[in-house]
């Protein structure tokens, strides 16, 4: 909850005003009841779409487009039918909202529209949001897809959850933390991907977030499975698989769709190496 205040108060220069606020709050408002009430699936595609109502009003505002890229990212994680397209809905959506810095914006246009580590110099906090989600639905999509070959994704993917870390690592009880971690653990042996720092940052979020149980399977399948851990592996899959996804009504969908993707890797190993 202290994370969607924090987002509500965030403002951007580029949000139309109506007697002091923003012509985006109602639909602000408006998904935020439906998001938290996301265990219905339904209720996560009706605050997309009062988000999305929003933007036909405000296209550049921050807010909406930072919670279109978590939201998207969400149902992405949650559903497979909208994997692997759901993460490239919710990138571009925060790589949009990034854009509305405009020394980043200009960067980007001199190189093709492309987002470089140099041009996040000016982002302030608040674009906190945009950082994550970015980051986040990047590495999931590379997660799906293998980062072979996707080096340059790979250091913009760090240095935009580096970024969030730099700005504030507690936010949303250490969702930048969550970014980071993930997104240094992608990197294939080859291009010598620091686990340990990847590691620390999983750890870091988790004790943050304990309830989030993504962090706990990327800890198994991203940082244990590739160093041959196997029971560290193990432990972790199997203490997610034997919880209840109500024990957190507020994390209920993410859950659900952690103990999924836990049950899979016990029941047929990770593209990183470990096997059942």
């Amino acid at each position: 909850m202290i994370g969607w205040v924090v987002l509500g108060i965030g403002g951007s220069c580029w949000q139309r005003q109506v007697d002091g606020h923003s012509a985006a709050d109602p639909y602000i408002t408006q998904g935020d009841r439906f998001y938290m009430q996301r265990s219905d699936p339904e209720k996560l595609d009706q605050a997309i779409q009062a988000w999305q109502d929003g933007l036909l009003v405000v296209p550049e505002d921050v807010t909406l487009l930072s919670r279109l890229a978590q939201a998207y990212t969400t149902r992405a994680l949650s559903n497979p039918d909208h994997s692997p397209d759901g993460f490239i809905v919710a990138r571009e959506h925060g790589i949009r909202c990034l854009k509305t810095d405009t020394f980043l914006a200009g960067v980007a246009q001199t190189y093709g529209g492309r987002l470089v580590p140099r041009a996040l110099r000016t982002v302030d906090v608040t674009l906190i949001d945009c950082l994550i989600w970015t980051s986040i639905s990047w590495s999931r999509w590379l997660q799906l897809h293998g980062a072979a070959g996707a080096s340059l994704d790979l250091e913009i993917v760090a240095s935009l959850a580096e970024k969030a870390v730099e700005l504030s690592a507690d936010h949303d009880r250490g969702r930048p933390l969550h970014a980071l971690g993930l997104a240094l653990s992608l990197p294939p042996a080859p291009l010598g991907p620091d686990l340990d720092a990847a590691e620390a940052a999983l750890s870091a979020a988790l004790e943050a977030s304990p309830d989030r149980w993504w962090i706990e399977v990327d800890l198994a399948e991203m940082i244990y499975a590739p160093t041959d851990q196997t029971e560290n592996v193990h432990a972790l899959l199997s203490a997610v698989t034997a919880r209840s996804p109500d024990a957190y009504p507020q994390e209920f969908l993410e859950n659900r769709a952690a103990i999924s993707h836990a049950e899979q890797l016990l029941s047929t190993g990770s593209s990183s190496g470990w096997k059942p």
